[in-house]
């Protein structure tokens, strides 16, 4: 028994570390940015201006300061053009602490000539835009798009798990395609994982 705490208690300090590694914000998603969770997307929706319009996958990682986020399509690279050539991309996402709760904030990032991020927060009944300075923020776009925006910027926003729903909108009559689900951050991904391996391990006993 000793053997087996000692592993539980090596493994909760490894994974627990704070030395993970963050993506790097060059537009490309790859498994060496170590994003720790990905909500993976239907591929050949029907309706979808493109292939380079279609998700494959959103993925997330997050620090003490940072969220992370890279938006990957099927086929590379994204379009920042839209739709028949309407000139730009938008990524719409709604942060929630529920599928069914109240909206906390959205975040639009334009792609394309008329590039552009916004963040806004809701305020009772209305949406109120949330200042963001440079420093507050970054993105890149090459074959996918990949940001990362400041946990201060959503002081709101719950953590250590949240809900997002995330659009890529081609700012024409193509449909729009759509991802959604819980974002976990790594330390209750780690919490969950060593529980379930103290479980085991009673279950054992």
């Amino acid at each position: 028994m000793v053997r087996v705490h000692l592993l539980l208690a090596v493994l909760a300090v490894t994974v627990l570390s704070p030395a993970m590694a963050a993506p790097v914000i060059d537009g490309n998603v790859t498994p060496a940015d170590a994003y720790t969770i990905a909500l993976n997307d239907t591929l050949n929706e029907v309706g979808l201006a493109s292939a380079n319009m279609d998700i494959s996958s959103l993925q997330y990682a997050g620090d003490s300061q940072w969220h992370y986020f890279g938006l990957a399509v099927q086929a590379d690279p994204i379009s920042v053009i839209g739709g028949d050539d309407a000139g730009s991309t938008l990524f719409f996402s709604i942060f929630r602490d529920a599928p069914t709760g109240a909206a906390k904030y959205q975040l639009r990032i334009m792609m394309g000539e008329l590039q552009s991020v916004n963040l806004y927060e809701r305020v009772g009944s209305t949406w109120k835009a949330v200042s963001l300075a440079s420093s507050d923020f970054d993105l890149a776009v090459d074959n996918g798009l990949e940001f990362k925006i400041k946990k201060t910027a959503m002081p709101n926003l719950s953590v250590p798990q949240f809900y997002v729903t995330a659009q890529l909108d081609d700012q024409y009559i193509n449909n729009d395609d759509v991802v959604s689900g819980f974002v976990p951050e790594p330390v209750t991904m780690t919490f969950i994982a060593v529980g379930g391996i103290g479980l085991a391990v009673r279950r054992r006993r």
